[in-house]
């Protein structure tokens, strides 16, 4: 079970980062945002994912792949039902992706 859910975790956000860019035209009009403003966006949203894959690994090793996993994707579910907003920066883009991070290192 753990597995499964680690897989549709890891599944979706790979499908959230692959299919940005596809829809930037439309983020980049419905916002107003320049290339370069898009661009730090999905940036800031990746680079939030990665700098946390060590520190989620080593907490799955401490507390368990179950709690990791579950309470990543918990806080990531409530970042994304209150945010993101229009006048987000790129440092909170970049903490909404920490929590979802967790199942790339848990599982």
């Amino acid at each position: 079970m753990v597995l499964a859910v680690g897989s549709l975790a890891t599944a979706a956000i790979a499908a959230v980062q692959g299919g940005l860019p596809a829809i930037s035209p439309a983020i980049q009009d419905t916002f107003d945002l320049s290339l370069v403003e898009v661009t730090a966006v999905f940036t800031a949203f990746a680079l939030g994912t990665v700098l946390t894959l060590l520190a989620w690994g080593v907490l799955s090793d401490r507390r368990g792949e179950r709690a990791v996993i579950s309470g990543g994707l918990a806080g990531g579910a409530a970042d994304s039902m209150f945010g993101p907003s229009r006048n987000q920066t790129a440092a909170a883009t970049a903490a909404t992706s920490i929590r979802p991070a967790s199942p790339y290192s848990a599982a």
